[in-house]
């Protein structure tokens, strides 16, 4: 089943400006759908390229899409449709199924509309649009490669052989017809399109990446300089890419790996290097010398280079930025664009070696210049990069929602790995806004995954904000205790609630009844368990009197007088028709007869399952446990929680992060939600920035209005020695995470710091122990710069318990914002990652990049001591503060 075009059927002659092209252009092909009715066997005599055993069956839901392309400007490039229209759809050109391919601001584009329903998964969007915003680079009249795999993961996106989008609906051609579809290439004089493939077989990464075109220098470098004809030709580039392929002879050995500038010969003057990189035990340093501004910059990027095996290295100046790729993979993204034409009396380049002669300790094997800005794809491929898989969990339109956020990860005792994530159905923000709780589980370690499952489905669908919320979801389980109960803490907001606009009070009576409010402003209190809410009394003289009203542990609510149609479900919670009226919903959008409605504040909730994540009870209302009169806003920050086992005293012990806020809406403190009886209660610890000295002030989380004593939200990890290492979100002006001791579980806080090699951005961060056998191999993850949206998401790996970071690999050098990270056996971690407005995705990372004996450089940054300076920890400091803006350039602007 594949098919294979290169010629065209309207069209003739070569691509005269490719060169060396052999290719004609593609028009267009028909591609034959086979019913899933009609799977058939390969035949002895079928092609056996590319294809499966020949016994294997042909699964029409998968396959590959392929082509080359070559695009001046942003432009269409392919259309996929039904090759024969019935009368009723020639009549209804709008109604017409088709996927059309095209190049937007530099980047793919996606649009999907009408499509047929998938047969294997009800939730696959009918209507997408996908801009692959990240994948910049493709507008450069230059030959690219685009695919599309597709298969019960959804759909992979792929530019110049790597991976650069996923999707969660399924977007192969058998979307668009059951029986033929005609892929039509687009005829605009500025795009180019050839070798199109389409095949039933399903490539690995691997295969895709090795059939991608490797992008060919415009300058080799031949020699230990280029001739004068190329230093004229390169001397007119803003913007392009560098490549070298290096080794130095061992540790401690360094030296110039390329340099460009003057040597004189027309000035009568010494050398003058204007560009200047250099390769050392540091890692990569260059330097940039710019006569105009008279400014001389320095950028670095940390990578162990210095052990004796072959590099490549390769900077990237485009878009106003310096980038620095170590082995394939971004090590630093630096504010600033210098290159070939900022040097005004260019007349010299030299490979190896410094302007004077000075030599490399080591040798520069190959490389050269690139005159365009190489796509991520093109790197990754010249250093032939094992890809890295990316699956879309939940994405844009994927059952009907707009929008997924805040994504929460665990693995079970039975190995299923639980994914969790905020359905966010009309628009993309926080609450106040329509939010549903929703998994999908995987049984095989995350290679597929389950049908998206609704655990908690809230009132107000596609109102926006004046939809309840069911939000930032924590998962924790015991794998060694008696119990396999998973527990969910996850934040409840009514309709038109939200972090900021949340009334200062606890939402729930001392015996756990959530407290209610009628259109006059009375006072009720309902156990929310199918019993009648009650009147509160107005006076210690009036006693507490039943309503009519039955409260459900949904929050919908039934007047006892009516007929009784409520049901029991599987946790034997009784249940009532949802299209009755809700606690939960804004008043706004209420019926006029509805009779309750909770107060106006947040709720902290609990549910759990006892059956591997299949069922889960109703929520459980727990803030007259942990909330303090004094707080607005409480919550549990999402991500996941952790099970002491280090310690004997607190074995077993469940520790959720949370944090709250007071007087001030805008300021927060974190800490701990312990539970000693696997959830049954629930108690609170003491906040990690509460009572310490910060800026001549003793902290007061009640009262707290300063940007530098903040902790938000916060993640646990458990060292091998049993003290709880907690790495906090922050607004403080070092710019760095914070980590704070505590040596009772929770309980309090000691040691602070503010960790100089984990940058902050203000996203959550995640961590985890990535070893059974050592507690102190701890994983980071977190979104690492502001680009200027918040972006970077990077990996880095500890063993000494968080101390010190002896690699990191940039996981995404782009849009990137919350993550949860957990391991899914001992050879693969599994990283739960979000875009902040297009989805949530799911990126397996092989033991090769975090083990402790990988000679994999490209994967190793230099280990980093946490150096406490005074201005860096929670104290009293009189230096001025530093803006956002000077925070995110973090001393790399260029």
């Amino acid at each position: 089943m594949e098919r294979r075009s290169t010629k065209t059927t309207n069209l003739s002659g070569d691509i005269a400006d490719i060169e060396g092209s052999t290719h004609t252009r593609f028009s267009h092909a028909t591609i034959k759908i086979t019913p899933s009715s009609e799977i058939k066997k390969y035949s002895e005599n079928e092609s056996s390229i590319n294809r499966k055993d020949k016994n294997e069956e042909i699964n029409q839901n998968e396959g590959i899409i392929r082509f080359k392309f070559v695009a001046n400007t942003d432009c269409d490039l392919l259309n996929i449709k039904p090759a024969e229209k019935s009368q009723a759809s020639a009549l209804q050109e709008n109604a017409t199924p088709i996927i059309k391919i095209s190049i937007k601001e530099d980047a793919p584009l996606l649009i999907a509309q009408n499509l047929l329903e998938d047969s294997a998964d009800a939730n696959g969007a009918k209507e997408i649009a996908l801009h692959m915003e990240d994948a910049l680079g493709a507008c450069d009249g230059r030959e690219h490669d685009f695919a599309i795999t597709y298969g019960s993961f959804g759909s992979r996106f792929y530019l110049d052989g790597y991976q650069c989008f996923a999707s969660a609906t399924n977007l192969g051609p058998q979307r668009v017809s059951a029986k033929e579809v005609e892929a039509s290439a687009s005829l605009e004089e500025s795009s180019q399109i050839y070798d199109f493939y389409y095949s039933n077989h399903l490539p690995n990464p691997e295969e895709i990446a090795n059939s991608a075109t490797q992008a060919q220098p415009d300058i080799w470098f031949a020699g230990p300089t280029i001739c004068a004809r190329d230093i004229k030709r390169v001397s007119c580039k803003s913007s392009g890419t560098l490549h070298i392929q290096f080794r130095l002879r061992g540790p401690g050995q360094h030296g110039v790996l390329f340099a460009a500038g003057t040597v004189g010969t027309k000035t009568k003057q010494e050398s003058s290097e204007k560009i200047s990189v250099h390769a050392g035990p540091e890692g990569i340093k260059i330097t940039l010398i710019d006569d105009e501004t008279c400014v001389k910059s320095v950028i670095e990027a940390a990578a162990s280079v210095d052990d004796g095996e072959w590099h490549d290295l390769i900077i990237r100046a485009n878009r106003g930025a310096t980038d620095i790729y170590v082995d394939g993979y971004s090590q630093s993204h630096n504010i600033g664009q210098f290159w070939f034409a900022n040097i005004p009396e260019l007349d010299a380049v030299s490979i190896g070696e410094d302007l004077r002669g000075v030599r490399l300790m080591g040798e520069a094997r190959t490389g050269g210049i690139y005159f365009s800005a190489l796509t991520e794809g093109q790197i990754q491929r010249i250093s032939k990069v094992k890809p890295l898989v990316t699956t879309a969990l939940f994405d844009t339109g994927y059952a009907g929602s707009r929008s997924y956020r805040i994504p929460s990860l665990v693995k079970t005792r039975m190995g299923t790995l639980i994914a969790g994530a905020d359905q966010r159905t009309s628009v993309s923000n926080d609450a106040p806004n329509h939010i549903n709780f929703v998994i999908r589980r995987s049984a095989d370690g995350g290679k597929t995954w389950g049908s998206l499952q609704t655990v908690i489905n809230m009132p107000g669908k596609n109102l926006g904000k004046l939809g309840a919320s069911a939000i930032d979801s924590c998962p924790v389980l015991d794998l060694e205790g008696k119990s396999e109960r998973i527990n969910v803490l996850i934040d409840i907001n009514p309709g038109g609630i939200g972090l900021t606009n949340c009334k200062t009070a606890v939402g729930v009576d001392e015996c756990g009844r959530i407290k209610l409010i009628d259109r006059l402003g009375g006072n009720y209190a309902a156990a929310m368990d199918a019993s009648a809410a009650v009147k509160l009394p107005c006076d210690s003289s009036e006693k507490e009197c039943a309503t009519k009203w039955l409260v459900f542990p949904d929050g919908s609510i039934k007047n006892c007088d009516s007929h009784d149609d409520s049901k029991i479900n599987s946790h034997s919670n009784q249940t009532c028709d949802c299209s009755t009226w809700n606690i939960w919903k804004s008043p706004e959008i209420a019926s006029e007869s509805q009779p309750l409605f909770a107060e106006k504040t947040c709720y902290i909730a609990q549910i759990y399952s006892d059956d591997d994540g299949k069922t889960w009870s109703a929520p459980r209302l727990i803030d007259h446990m942990v909330k303090e009169p004094w707080m607005s806003f409480a919550g549990v920050c999402p991500g996941n929680g952790i099970v002491i086992r280090q310690n004997e005293k607190h074995y077993g012990r469940i520790l959720v992060p949370f944090y709250c806020s007071g007087q001030s809406k805008s300021h927060y403190s974190s800490g701990a939600l312990i539970s000693d009886d696997d959830g049954k209660t629930w108690s609170r610890g003491k906040m990690i920035n509460e009572g310490r000295l910060i800026n001549g002030k003793i902290v007061d989380p009640v009262t707290m209005q300063d940007d530098d004593a903040t902790s938000s939200e916060t993640v646990f990890v458990e060292r091998k020695n049993g003290d709880i290492l907690a790495f906090f979100r922050n607004q403080n002006r070092s710019g760095c995470v914070g980590k704070a001791i505590s040596h009772d579980c929770g309980e309090t806080w000691s040691e602070l710091i503010f960790d100089t090699s984990l940058p902050e951005i203000f996203s959550q961060p995640s961590a985890t122990c990535f070893s059974n056998e050592n507690a102190d191999c701890i994983a980071f993850a977190n979104a690492s710069q502001m680009m200027p949206y918040r972006g970077r998401g990077v990996v880095r790996f500890s063993y000494d318990g968080g101390q010190t970071w002896a690699k990191s690999v940039c996981i995404n050098p782009f849009h990137h914002v919350y993550q949860c990270i957990s391991s899914s056996n001992k050879r693969t971690l599994q990283l739960l990652w979000e875009r902040e407005t297009t989805g949530i995705y799911i990126t397996a990372i092989d033991s090769s990049l975090w083990r402790q004996d990988s000679l994999q450089t490209g994967f190793k940054n230099k280990v980093h001591k946490n150096k406490v300076h005074k201005n860096e920890k929670m104290e009293d400091t009189k230096e001025r503060r530093l803006t956002r803006t000077e925070r995110s350039q973090n001393g790399r602007d260029i």
